[in-house]
Protein backbone atom coordinates (compact mmCIF):
# COMPACT_ATOMS: atom_id res chain seq x y z
CA UNK A 1 0.00 0.00 0.00
CA UNK A 2 1.29 3.69 -0.69
CA UNK A 3 1.53 6.31 1.66
CA UNK A 4 -0.87 8.28 -0.70
CA UNK A 5 -3.21 5.65 -0.13
CA UNK A 6 -2.67 5.13 3.58
CA UNK A 7 -3.47 8.33 4.52
CA UNK A 8 -5.97 9.71 2.03
CA UNK A 9 -9.61 8.34 0.47
CA UNK A 10 -9.60 8.05 -3.21
CA UNK A 11 -11.62 11.52 -3.53
CA UNK A 12 -9.08 13.25 -1.80
CA UNK A 13 -6.72 11.46 -3.99
CA UNK A 14 -8.77 12.13 -7.08
CA UNK A 15 -8.39 16.06 -6.45
CA UNK A 16 -4.86 15.48 -5.23
CA UNK A 17 -4.20 14.20 -8.93
CA UNK A 18 -6.64 16.51 -10.79
CA UNK A 19 -4.48 19.53 -9.15
CA UNK A 20 -0.82 18.01 -10.06
CA UNK A 21 -0.17 17.66 -6.50
CA UNK A 22 -0.39 13.78 -5.00
CA UNK A 23 2.94 12.56 -5.50
CA UNK A 24 4.43 15.73 -3.41
CA UNK A 25 1.85 15.67 -0.60
CA UNK A 26 2.11 11.80 -0.46
CA UNK A 27 5.94 12.48 0.36
CA UNK A 28 5.24 15.69 2.50
CA UNK A 29 2.19 14.23 4.79
CA UNK A 30 4.67 10.56 5.76
CA UNK A 31 4.40 10.10 9.52
CA UNK A 32 2.56 13.32 9.65
CA UNK A 33 -0.99 12.15 9.72
CA UNK A 34 -0.59 9.94 12.87
CA UNK A 35 -3.21 6.91 14.19
CA UNK A 36 -2.59 8.43 17.41
CA UNK A 37 -2.39 11.80 19.68
CA UNK A 38 1.23 12.52 20.48
CA UNK A 39 1.76 13.76 23.59
CA UNK A 40 2.13 17.78 22.14
CA UNK A 41 -1.77 17.45 21.04
CA UNK A 42 -3.42 15.97 24.32
CA UNK A 43 -1.52 18.91 26.14
CA UNK A 44 -3.15 21.63 23.11
CA UNK A 45 -6.88 20.13 23.98
CA UNK A 46 -6.41 20.06 27.59
CA UNK A 47 -5.76 23.47 27.68
CA UNK A 48 -8.75 24.61 25.39
CA UNK A 49 -12.30 26.37 26.26
CA UNK A 50 -13.74 25.70 22.62
CA UNK A 51 -13.84 22.63 20.67
CA UNK A 52 -16.05 21.62 17.42
CA UNK A 53 -17.48 18.23 16.92
CA UNK A 54 -19.01 16.90 13.64
CA UNK A 55 -21.65 13.98 13.47
CA UNK A 56 -24.31 13.00 10.99
CA UNK A 57 -28.11 13.19 11.80
CA UNK A 58 -30.70 10.87 10.73
CA UNK A 59 -30.24 11.92 7.66
CA UNK A 60 -26.99 11.89 6.68
CA UNK A 61 -26.61 15.56 7.34
CA UNK A 62 -22.82 16.50 9.29
CA UNK A 63 -23.54 19.12 11.79
CA UNK A 64 -20.14 20.85 13.36
CA UNK A 65 -21.26 21.21 16.95
CA UNK A 66 -19.66 23.70 19.71
CA UNK A 67 -18.58 22.39 22.48
CA UNK A 68 -16.99 25.03 25.31
CA UNK A 69 -15.96 24.77 28.74
CA UNK A 70 -13.18 25.35 31.38
CA UNK A 71 -9.97 24.69 30.52
CA UNK A 72 -9.44 20.67 31.03
CA UNK A 73 -13.00 19.68 29.94
CA UNK A 74 -11.28 18.18 27.18
CA UNK A 75 -9.02 14.98 27.78
CA UNK A 76 -6.87 12.91 26.84
CA UNK A 77 -6.47 9.87 29.14
CA UNK A 78 -4.45 7.96 26.43
CA UNK A 79 -3.22 8.66 23.27
CA UNK A 80 -6.32 6.33 21.64
CA UNK A 81 -8.76 8.60 23.13
CA UNK A 82 -10.21 12.02 23.41
CA UNK A 83 -12.73 12.98 25.94
CA UNK A 84 -15.30 15.89 26.16
CA UNK A 85 -17.03 16.25 28.96
CA UNK A 86 -19.94 19.09 28.96
CA UNK A 87 -23.65 19.87 28.36
CA UNK A 88 -25.02 18.05 25.26
CA UNK A 89 -28.26 19.65 24.99
CA UNK A 90 -27.61 20.96 21.22
CA UNK A 91 -26.39 17.94 19.62
CA UNK A 92 -29.05 16.36 20.97
CA UNK A 93 -31.90 18.44 19.62
CA UNK A 94 -30.08 18.80 16.56
CA UNK A 95 -30.01 14.63 16.21
CA UNK A 96 -26.85 13.70 15.10
CA UNK A 97 -25.99 9.87 16.42
CA UNK A 98 -23.23 9.83 19.23
CA UNK A 99 -24.15 6.44 20.18
CA UNK A 100 -21.02 3.75 20.29
CA UNK A 101 -19.50 3.33 17.00
CA UNK A 102 -20.67 6.43 15.54
CA UNK A 103 -18.03 8.40 13.13
CA UNK A 104 -16.99 11.82 14.24
CA UNK A 105 -14.46 14.52 13.40
CA UNK A 106 -12.97 16.94 15.59
CA UNK A 107 -11.38 20.39 15.47
CA UNK A 108 -9.62 22.00 18.42
CA UNK A 109 -8.52 25.68 17.95
CA UNK A 110 -6.40 28.09 19.99
CA UNK A 111 -7.80 31.55 18.34
CA UNK A 112 -4.90 33.12 20.75
CA UNK A 113 -1.82 31.27 19.20
CA UNK A 114 -3.84 30.45 15.90
CA UNK A 115 -3.19 26.92 16.35
CA UNK A 116 -5.38 24.08 15.27
CA UNK A 117 -5.29 20.17 15.54
CA UNK A 118 -7.53 17.74 13.85
CA UNK A 119 -9.14 14.44 15.23
CA UNK A 120 -11.21 11.62 13.31
CA UNK A 121 -12.96 8.65 15.16
CA UNK A 122 -15.47 7.35 16.43
CA UNK A 123 -17.73 7.00 19.39
CA UNK A 124 -16.55 4.61 22.15
CA UNK A 125 -19.27 5.71 24.82
CA UNK A 126 -21.70 8.77 25.65
CA UNK A 127 -23.89 9.67 28.07
CA UNK A 128 -25.14 13.46 29.23
CA UNK A 129 -22.08 14.14 30.86
CA UNK A 130 -19.56 13.87 28.10
CA UNK A 131 -18.11 11.96 25.32
CA UNK A 132 -15.21 9.81 24.92
CA UNK A 133 -13.53 9.36 21.12
CA UNK A 134 -11.24 6.52 20.03
CA UNK A 135 -8.66 8.33 17.59
CA UNK A 136 -8.05 6.75 14.30
CA UNK A 137 -6.26 9.63 12.79
CA UNK A 138 -4.53 13.07 14.05
CA UNK A 139 -3.02 15.81 12.44
CA UNK A 140 -1.83 19.39 12.85
CA UNK A 141 -3.11 22.50 10.58
CA UNK A 142 -0.96 25.73 9.45
CA UNK A 143 -2.25 29.01 11.39
CA UNK A 144 -3.67 30.34 7.98
CA UNK A 145 -6.76 32.12 7.47
CA UNK A 146 -7.11 31.85 11.77
CA UNK A 147 -7.91 35.31 13.19
CA UNK A 148 -6.42 35.59 16.10
CA UNK A 149 -9.23 36.54 19.09
CA UNK A 150 -9.09 36.33 22.90
CA UNK A 151 -12.07 34.52 23.67
CA UNK A 152 -13.95 35.41 26.62
CA UNK A 153 -14.64 32.99 29.78
CA UNK A 154 -17.94 34.12 29.99
CA UNK A 155 -20.38 31.25 31.01
CA UNK A 156 -23.39 33.67 30.76
CA UNK A 157 -24.40 31.80 27.46
CA UNK A 158 -28.21 30.24 26.50
CA UNK A 159 -28.41 26.61 26.44
CA UNK A 160 -30.96 25.90 23.84
CA UNK A 161 -33.99 24.39 25.19
CA UNK A 162 -36.91 22.55 24.16
CA UNK A 163 -37.47 22.01 19.92
CA UNK A 164 -35.14 23.68 17.43
CA UNK A 165 -36.60 26.02 15.29
CA UNK A 166 -35.12 24.23 11.97
CA UNK A 167 -36.20 26.15 8.28
CA UNK A 168 -35.69 25.80 4.96
CA UNK A 169 -35.47 29.45 3.99
CA UNK A 170 -32.41 31.26 4.79
CA UNK A 171 -33.77 34.96 7.08
CA UNK A 172 -32.55 38.36 6.74
CA UNK A 173 -30.71 38.14 10.41
CA UNK A 174 -29.22 34.56 9.64
CA UNK A 175 -27.81 36.15 5.81
CA UNK A 176 -26.46 39.19 7.65
CA UNK A 177 -24.62 36.58 10.00
CA UNK A 178 -23.05 35.00 7.01
CA UNK A 179 -22.25 37.59 5.20
CA UNK A 180 -20.32 39.33 7.71
CA UNK A 181 -18.52 36.43 9.34
CA UNK A 182 -14.48 36.70 8.77
CA UNK A 183 -15.14 32.58 10.38
CA UNK A 184 -16.55 29.40 10.05
CA UNK A 185 -16.17 25.87 10.96
CA UNK A 186 -17.67 23.08 8.07
CA UNK A 187 -18.17 19.70 8.81
CA UNK A 188 -18.50 16.92 5.61
CA UNK A 189 -18.70 13.21 5.01
CA UNK A 190 -17.45 9.97 2.92
CA UNK A 191 -20.28 8.55 0.79
CA UNK A 192 -20.29 5.29 3.29
CA UNK A 193 -19.09 4.49 6.89
CA UNK A 194 -17.33 1.15 6.93
CA UNK A 195 -14.44 -0.22 9.51
CA UNK A 196 -11.86 1.84 6.88
CA UNK A 197 -10.70 4.91 8.61
CA UNK A 198 -10.48 6.20 5.87
CA UNK A 199 -14.90 6.75 5.61
CA UNK A 200 -16.07 8.60 7.95
CA UNK A 201 -16.88 12.66 8.97
CA UNK A 202 -14.13 15.43 9.09
CA UNK A 203 -14.58 18.57 10.55
CA UNK A 204 -12.79 21.89 8.98
CA UNK A 205 -11.87 25.91 9.76
CA UNK A 206 -12.31 28.21 7.07
CA UNK A 207 -11.71 31.90 7.61
CA UNK A 208 -11.46 35.06 5.46
CA UNK A 209 -12.06 38.96 5.33
CA UNK A 210 -15.06 39.67 6.61
CA UNK A 211 -18.05 39.13 4.02
CA UNK A 212 -16.08 35.94 2.21
CA UNK A 213 -19.25 34.25 2.03
CA UNK A 214 -21.77 35.26 -0.27
CA UNK A 215 -25.54 34.58 0.05
CA UNK A 216 -27.96 34.51 -2.91
CA UNK A 217 -31.43 33.04 -2.11
CA UNK A 218 -30.89 29.80 -0.13
CA UNK A 219 -27.78 29.51 -2.19
CA UNK A 220 -24.27 30.02 -0.73
CA UNK A 221 -21.14 30.77 -1.70
CA UNK A 222 -17.25 30.47 -0.22
CA UNK A 223 -14.07 30.44 -1.78
CA UNK A 224 -11.37 27.86 -1.49
CA UNK A 225 -7.92 28.90 -1.13
CA UNK A 226 -4.77 27.98 -1.08
CA UNK A 227 -3.99 25.32 1.96
CA UNK A 228 -2.18 22.30 3.05
CA UNK A 229 -3.36 20.54 -0.26
CA UNK A 230 -4.68 17.33 1.14
CA UNK A 231 -8.13 18.07 -0.15
CA UNK A 232 -9.75 16.66 2.60
CA UNK A 233 -13.21 18.81 2.94
CA UNK A 234 -13.45 18.88 -0.96
CA UNK A 235 -12.90 15.56 -1.19
CA UNK A 236 -15.89 14.48 1.06
CA UNK A 237 -17.48 16.91 -1.11
CA UNK A 238 -16.86 15.53 -4.24
CA UNK A 239 -18.32 11.92 -2.50
CA UNK A 240 -21.17 12.72 -0.91
CA UNK A 241 -21.68 16.36 -0.95
CA UNK A 242 -23.91 16.42 2.26
CA UNK A 243 -22.15 19.59 4.54
CA UNK A 244 -22.56 21.70 7.53
CA UNK A 245 -21.79 24.89 8.63
CA UNK A 246 -21.95 27.04 11.78
CA UNK A 247 -21.06 30.58 11.10
CA UNK A 248 -20.31 32.40 14.74
CA UNK A 249 -21.12 36.38 15.62
CA UNK A 250 -18.38 36.51 18.16
CA UNK A 251 -19.36 39.93 19.31
CA UNK A 252 -22.54 38.94 20.40
CA UNK A 253 -22.04 34.73 20.69
CA UNK A 254 -24.85 34.63 17.71
CA UNK A 255 -24.50 31.19 15.96
CA UNK A 256 -26.00 30.48 12.50
CA UNK A 257 -25.76 26.53 12.13
CA UNK A 258 -26.68 25.82 8.17
CA UNK A 259 -27.04 22.13 6.71
CA UNK A 260 -27.08 21.44 3.20
CA UNK A 261 -25.46 20.03 -0.47
CA UNK A 262 -22.01 21.43 -1.47
CA UNK A 263 -20.25 21.06 -5.08
CA UNK A 264 -17.19 22.47 -6.24
CA UNK A 265 -17.30 24.68 -8.76
CA UNK A 266 -14.13 24.52 -11.27
CA UNK A 267 -15.27 27.55 -13.77
CA UNK A 268 -12.12 29.76 -14.21
CA UNK A 269 -14.74 32.86 -15.32
CA UNK A 270 -16.66 32.21 -11.96
CA UNK A 271 -13.37 32.34 -9.61
CA UNK A 272 -11.88 35.29 -11.76
CA UNK A 273 -15.12 37.21 -11.29
CA UNK A 274 -14.96 36.39 -7.61
CA UNK A 275 -11.61 37.43 -7.46
CA UNK A 276 -12.32 40.81 -9.23
CA UNK A 277 -15.00 41.46 -6.39
CA UNK A 278 -12.58 40.25 -3.70
CA UNK A 279 -9.64 42.43 -2.09
CA UNK A 280 -8.94 39.39 0.15
CA UNK A 281 -6.92 35.96 -0.54
CA UNK A 282 -7.57 34.54 -4.19
CA UNK A 283 -9.92 31.79 -4.64
CA UNK A 284 -8.81 28.87 -6.59
CA UNK A 285 -12.03 27.17 -6.21
CA UNK A 286 -15.43 27.80 -5.14
CA UNK A 287 -17.95 25.96 -3.14
CA UNK A 288 -21.25 26.10 -3.48
CA UNK A 289 -23.63 24.92 -0.75
CA UNK A 290 -27.35 24.76 -1.28
CA UNK A 291 -29.26 24.88 1.67
CA UNK A 292 -31.93 22.38 3.58
CA UNK A 293 -31.83 23.41 7.13
CA UNK A 294 -30.88 26.41 9.20
CA UNK A 295 -31.48 27.27 12.60
CA UNK A 296 -30.14 30.57 14.39
CA UNK A 297 -29.37 30.61 17.97
CA UNK A 298 -28.58 33.56 20.36
CA UNK A 299 -25.72 34.18 22.57
CA UNK A 300 -25.44 30.06 22.09
CA UNK A 301 -20.85 31.08 22.54
CA UNK A 302 -18.91 32.62 24.71
CA UNK A 303 -18.15 35.87 23.13
CA UNK A 304 -14.34 37.38 21.82
CA UNK A 305 -12.63 40.31 21.16
CA UNK A 306 -10.52 40.73 17.82
CA UNK A 307 -6.86 41.05 17.35
CA UNK A 308 -5.96 41.96 13.94
CA UNK A 309 -2.25 41.61 14.93
CA UNK A 310 -0.85 38.42 13.31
Amino acid sequence: MSQQAFQFHPSEVAIQQRLGVAERVARSTKGFIRPYLPDQHREFYAQLRFIILAAVDAHGFPWPIPMFGRRGFVSSPEPLELMIAGNFALPQLLGPKLEPGSKVGLIGIDFVTRRRNRINGYVLASDDTGISVHVDQSFGNCPKYIQQRNVSDDRRIEQPQGQLHLKSAIDNVSKALIERADTFFIGSRTACFNDNWHTGVDASHRGGEAGFVSVAGNRLVFPDYSGNRFFNTLGNIEDDGRVGLIFIDFNSGDACLVVGKASINWQQDDIDAFNADNSGPKAERLIDVTISKLTYLRRLMPTASCNHDK
